[in-house]
C-alpha cells in the first residue's frame, strides 16, 4: 500500500520533472527502506551518477556524506518526522570527489499523514565556502588578527619567506604580537612539523643564556650536574625565535655569527663542536640601527639577522583592527569560561577604545577586554566595565603631558600639525584619500604638509 502511495506522488512529481532539472539544487526522493526512488539532473551530475545507476539503490550508496554512518539526518527525518533545514554536509561523488552542500531534508506524506518517503536537497556551496574562507584570510592569519593596509604587507610576506630557511628579523614594540608572527612563519614552512623553540634572551643573565641557547657539558659549572642540551640542539631542523635580541651581549652575539656561518657551536664547557640544521627568528623592540651605531650591536651579525626584516606596527598606527581585536578576544574568552557569554562590545565602549594610544599595543588590550569581560555580567561590554582610567574625561594624563610639551616647545604650532596629521593617517591606516578627507584638504596638499613637516609613513607602507 504504502509501495502504490509513494509511487502517486511520484507521478506528481514526473509532471514537474522539467522544472526540477532546471533547478541548481540536487533532488532525491528515498522511500522508507532508504531506496532512491527519483532523482533529478543536478544530483545526478553533483554525485556523478547515471540515471540507470541510481533507482532502486540504497541512498548510502548514492549520497555518501560526512554523516552517513552515525548520525543520518534522513533516517531521523523518517523515524521522527524533524525535518532539517539547510545543514552543512560533505558529499562524496562516484569518483571520489568531495564537496560541500547545504542540505535540507523534508517529508512526503499520505493523505492521513503518515510518512511514506523523505525528499533530500542538497545545493554544492563549495564555492561559497572557498571566497568565504578567501575573506576571512583577508583579517587573518594563523593566529594573527587585522585588516589594515599594513597587516596585509605582513601575511604576505610570511607567506613569501616562510617557504625558505632565511633568516627574519622581527621589529616592534613591546605587546604587538611579533611572536605570533614567527610562530605563522614556522607554521607555514617546511618545518612545521619539527619544534618551534622560543628564547627571550633578555630573561637570562648572560652566562645562562648561553647555556640555555647552547647547552652545557656535566660540571661546566656549579650546579651542572649532568649534561644538557641547550635550545638549538632542540630545535636542529626546526625553528629558532630569539625574541629581545637586541639585549644580547658581544660576546654571545660572536657565538651565535657563529652559528649562523657554519651551522656549529659547542655545549658550555666542551670543546667538541655540534652541527645543527636550524631556522633562525629573531624580533626585537630596539632600534638596532641606532645599536650599530653606538656598537652595542655587531654589523655582520645584524646583516646576518636581517635578511627579511618585518616591521609590526603599534596598534594606534593601525586603529581599524580594534574592532576585529576586541571580538577576537571576547569569543576567546567566552571559550574559556563556561557560565558566561558576551555577546559583543558597544559602540559607546569601542568608541572609547578607538580614541585610546594604547602604550601597551594589542596586549594592552586583550588585558582591557579581560577586565571588562569579568566585570560584565550581562551580554554586552558597556563603558562602565572599562578600566576607570580610560573614563576618567577625554584627556588622559598621557594626552595632557603631549599637549604641555608642545605648549613649551619653540614651534608649537608646527608640532601640533604634524601630532594631528600623524594622528589621523594612523586612524585612517595610512590611506591618504581618506586621510585628507578627514583633515578638509586635498590629498596633494597632503603629501605636501607631509614633506614639510617630515612625517613618513612605517617601515613597510609606501
Amino acid at each position: 500500500m504504502q509501495d502504490i502511495q509513494v509511487h502517486s506522488w511520484l507521478q506528481r512529481i514526473s509532471n514537474l520533472e522539467s522544472l526540477l532539472d532546471a533547478t541548481d539544487t540536487g533532488i532525491m526522493i528515498i522511500d522508507m527502506e532508504r531506496c532512491v526512488r527519483f532523482i533529478n539532473e543536478r544530483a545526478q551530475r553533483l554525485l556523478g551518477y547515471e540515471i540507470g545507476e541510481v533507482y532502486g539503490n540504497r541512498c548510502n550508496l548514492i549520497a555518501r556524506t560526512s554523516d552517513c554512518e552515525n548520525n543520518c539526518p534522513l533516517t531521523r527525518t523518517l523515524q521522527t518526522g524533524a525535518e532539517v533545514r539547510n545543514r552543512e554536509m560533505v558529499y562524496t561523488s562516484k569518483d571520489n570527489r568531495h564537496f560541500q552542500a547545504q542540505t535540507s531534508i523534508v517529508t512526503l506524506r499520505n493523505d492521513d499523514g503518515e510518512i511514506i518517503a523523505g525528499a533530500e536537497l542538497f545545493r554544492d556551496i563549495t564555492e561559497i565556502k572557498r571566497l568565504e574562507e578567501q575573506i576571512r584570510g583577508r583579517y587573518s592569519f594563523a593566529s594573527i588578527i587585522g585588516k589594515s593596509h599594513n597587516m596585509q604587507e605582513i601575511y604576505s610576506l610570511i607567506e613569501e619567506v616562510a617557504p625558505t630557511d632565511a633568516s627574519v628579523l622581527i621589529q616592534g614594540e613591546s605587546g604587538t604580537g611579533k611572536e605570533l608572527i614567527a610562530a605563522a612563519i614556522h607554521a607555514y614552512s617546511p618545518r612545521k612539523d619539527r619544534e618551534f623553540v622560543k628564547v627571550n634572551s633578555s630573561a637570562f643573565p648572560e652566562g645562562l643564556l648561553e647555556s640555555e641557547l647552547f647547552g652545557h657539558a656535566k660540571g661546566a659549572f656549579t650546579g651542572a650536574y649532568q649534561d644538557k642540551k641547550g635550545k638549538f640542539e632542540i630545535a636542529d631542523e626546526g625553528t629558532l625565535f630569539l625574541d629581545e635580541i637586541g639585549e644580547m651581549s658581544p660576546l654571545l652575539q660572536v657565538k651565535l655569527l657563529r652559528v649562523l656561518q657554519d651551522g656549529e657551536f659547542q655545549r658550555v664547557g666542551e670543546n667538541k663542536s655540534r652541527k645543527v640544521n636550524v631556522r633562525l627568528i629573531t624580533a626585537t623592540n630596539k632600534d638596532l640601527k641606532k645599536a650599530l651605531a653606538a656598537k652595542e650591536f655587531r654589523e655582520d651579525l645584524y646583516y646576518r639577522l636581517n635578511v627579511v626584516p618585518i616591521f609590526v606596527p603599534p596598534l594606534r598606527n593601525r586603529k581599524t583592527d580594534i574592532p576585529l581585536l576586541v571580538n577576537h578576544f571576547i569569543k576567546k574568552f567566552n571559550r574559556m569560561t563556561k557560565d558566561k557569554f558576551i555577546e559583543k562590545m558597544s559602540p559607546q565602549a569601542l568608541d572609547i577604545l578607538m580614541k585610546y594610544n594604547f602604550p601597551g599595543n594589542v596586549r594592552e588590550l586583550e588585558n582591557i577586554v579581560e577586565y571588562a569581560y569579568i566585570r560584565c555580567n550581562g551580554p554586552i561590554l558597556e563603558p562602565a566595565h572599562l578600566p576607570t582610567e580610560l573614563l576618567e574625561g577625554d584627556a588622559t594624563s598621557d594626552e595632557i603631558d603631549v599637549i604641555d610639551r608642545i605648549v613649551g616647545s619653540q614651534k608649537p604650532m608646527e608640532n601640533m600639525e604634524r601630532i594631528i596629521i600623524e594622528r589621523i593617517l594612523g586612524e585612517e591606516d595610512w590611506i591618504y584619500q581618506k586621510a585628507a578627507q578627514r583633515l578638509g584638504m586635498s590629498r596633494t596638499t597632503l603629501w605636501r604638509k607631509m614633506k614639510e613637516l617630515k612625517i613618513k609613513p612605517p617601515p613597510g607602507l609606501k
